[in-house]
């Protein structure tokens, strides 16, 4: 489990990139069968982009 604000961030940083290689993949693929999967990519992107803001937020409040 990440301890540090800055490895979370990376951690959020790496799925969301991970994510986004996928993305890209799907774009360029255009294919109607993948567009659920496509679909659960960006709200799985989206929903880890908030959760690290609100555990940074939660954090830096924590801490002061």
């Amino acid at each position: 489990m990440p301890k540090t604000i800055a490895e979370i961030i990376n951690t959020g940083a790496e799925i969301s990139l991970s994510n986004t290689k996928y993305l890209t993949r799907e774009k360029l693929k255009r294919k109607d069968d993948n567009k659920i999967k496509t679909i659960v990519a960006y709200v799985f992107t989206l929903f880890e982009v908030i959760s690290v803001f609100i555990i940074v937020l939660f954090l830096l409040v924590y801490d002061s």
